[in-house]
């Protein structure tokens, strides 16, 4: 063996039994996280980057959109029917999701914060959901048309 080649096994040797990442300090990796009970009745669908989740929670035996930031549960309620549920949420804080109006169709929403639900309509069908929102607010989903095409 040459000693060119004996040194680059000793350097390669050394450099893979330090880590790549030191926890030194207490401290936590980026990409690690923290687990949180939300509470009994909630299902979480999608978080952001701040760690704000948004899903689903029982409320008087229906469920319902809800958000959870900064250690606090928030019922984002309806578009004036039963039934919600939140799908998405961007690193602005908006919201999207689907809610029942008061005659019971079935609608996809955007809640900007500090807001109440936006009704996005349909595309001319009966139905409608969001299921994402990305940070520029663009929202993706799935609708009916007026032909009743999905």
């Amino acid at each position: 063996m040459s000693l060119r080649f004996v040194t680059l096994l000793l350097l390669l040797s050394a450099a893979l039994s330090v880590p790549l990442v030191s926890h030194a300090g207490g401290e936590t990796p980026a990409n690690s996280y923290n687990v949180v009970q939300v509470g009994n009745a909630v299902i979480g669908n999608d978080l952001n980057d701040a760690g704000d989740v948004v899903g689903d929670i029982s409320v008087g035996g229906f469920q319902h959109a809800c958000l959870w930031s900064n250690g606090a549960l928030t019922d984002l309620g309806t578009l004036g029917g039963a039934g919600s549920s939140a799908t998405g949420i961007n690193n602005l804080g908006q919201v999207v999701g689907w809610a029942e109006t008061s005659d019971g169709e079935v609608r996809a929403f955007l809640r900007s914060p500090n807001s109440a639900m936006q009704n996005l309509g349909t595309l001319g069908g009966t139905w409608s959901l969001a299921e994402g929102v990305n940070d520029a607010g663009q929202v993706v989903g799935s609708a009916s048309d007026a032909e009743g095409t999905n």
